[in-house]
């Protein structure tokens, strides 16, 4: 079938920047910009900045290839920066634009430093999920399996990692850990009950609701097999069971795509001198059901005594009742990973607010809070240290656009660890 008209959005503050095509017939082919409000209607741009280049539909695909000014100096234009942007998408059916009710999508791209997928000779796959485990009817339930990866003689390396979901509706996100060598025997039950499951903490994979696959750069990948150790890993599956269903069997987990080619290296806002100088990740406009691994699309470099800061802005104004931390969708929780390169003896690197000076300067402003940082390896050997989180510079204005003024920030979602249940581990 034939997409007959389509809007493709960037997601900004107020307004969306989008484009509508009708190939019902190409000699009346329509290209527009379209601004829209919340659920309105969309309304043409008066001021049109993108250009078609070509447009071409065969074997029930439609390619459109256009372009925009990185810098469009129209207040209704978002700009294109080096960030990850969020790009929506609905089509529809005939050549009027009506609802598209489910004909709907996201994707989280990096429009300036986009990486190309990776296609290595010699691809196979594995999956490590749960199998027909029997989801409680309570609303929030973790559950943990402790189990062995396929085996290999020789080395391979994970270049893919995407996520298998049996149901959509329940499992809110995944992570997979490796344990250290004194877990030799695989296990399941709820997780951070028994001790056992609390072992594994060095984390290899993540996926969240809404998000999608993840490549790793053509130079690295995950190493397994060979001389790496056999490890055992705790898969970790978080349902959000909201209407309380009975007899739901869940067989979500992750797919792992891998390779005996051999990679260059392996594979698992910063500060440096006490000083800010880069945002490695910002999102502006959040949103719980699209939690997504965020490709930067460049290599950054960090250096021995940089600090990576993750800051995460919780906004409860309308609840009338307390939020406290914890492991449910509707408690404060901040989750945040990072994948780097080359490999290190690391599992996790952490820190929490002293619970001592939290309650004694709770309120006051301008105050900081010293942190307790956690640093384990893959032993689960652990080192703790103090330190203060410094100040964070605010988002610099977007050329162009000095007249809107910039938003604080909601979320540097790229990726450590602050992971509220991990402090009954380490205290």
């Amino acid at each position: 079938d034939l997409v007959h008209h389509l809007l493709l959005y960037q997601h900004i503050t107020q307004a969306y920047v989008g484009m509508s095509k009708n190939i019902h017939n190409l000699s009346l082919m329509l290209f527009r910009t379209v601004m829209l409000w919340g659920n309105s209607m969309p309304v043409v741009d008066q001021q049109q900045n993108y250009k078609l280049l070509s447009l071409n539909e065969s074997d029930g695909k439609t390619v459109m290839k256009f372009q925009r000014s990185i810098e469009a100096c129209d207040e209704n234009d978002l700009p294109i920066t080096n960030l990850p942007m969020k790009l929506i998408y609905a089509y529809g059916q005939t050549d009027d634009i009506t609802y598209h009710s489910t004909r709907r999508g996201r994707k989280e791209l990096n429009l300036l430093k986009y990486m190309p997928r990776v296609n290595p000779p010699n691809s196979k796959y594995f999956d490590m999920t749960m199998v027909n485990f029997t989801v409680p009817t309570n609303q929030t339930h973790y559950h943990c399996k402790i189990m062995r990866a396929l085996t290999f003689d020789r080395k391979q390396h994970i270049y893919r990692i995407e996520p298998v979901i049996t149901n959509f509706d329940l499992v809110h996100h995944l992570l997979l850990y490796r344990c250290p060598l004194t877990v030799t025997e695989p296990f399941e039950a709820e997780c951070y009950t028994p001790f056992r499951t609390n072992l594994c903490m060095e984390t290899i994979a993540v996926w969240g609701v809404g998000g999608g696959a993840f490549e790793f750069p053509e130079v690295a990948g995950l190493p397994i097999g060979g001389n790496v150790g056999d490890f055992l890993y705790r898969l970790e599956v978080h349902y959000n069971n909201v209407n309380k269903s009975t007899g739901r069997v869940d067989n979500s987990g992750l797919r792992f795509y891998y390779t005996s080619r051999s990679l260059q290296v392996n594979a698992v806002v910063y500060f440096r001198g006490g000083k800010q100088i880069d945002f490695l990740a910002v999102d502006e406009n959040y949103d719980f059901e699209y939690q997504d691994v965020m490709n930067l699309g460049k290599t950054k470099t960090v250096k021995l005594g940089d600090k990576l800061l993750v800051e995460c802005t919780y906004n409860t104004e309308n609840r009338s009742t307390l939020t406290w931390g914890g492991l449910s969708t509707s408690d404060e929780m901040c989750l945040a990973f990072l994948f780097y390169y080359p490999a290190m003896n690391l599992s996790g690197c952490m820190s929490f607010p002293n619970t001592t000076t939290l309650r004694s300067e709770m309120g006051t402003p301008n105050s900081k809070i010293d942190q307790l940082v956690i640093i384990a390896d893959s032993l689960n050997n652990i080192s703790r240290n103090t330190g203060l989180i410094p100040d964070l510079s605010v988002i610099p204005s977007a050329p162009c656009m000095s007249g809107c003024a910039t938003k604080s920030l909601a979320l540097l979602s790229l990726l450590l660890c602050l992971a509220v249940q991990f402090m009954q581990k380490y205290y």
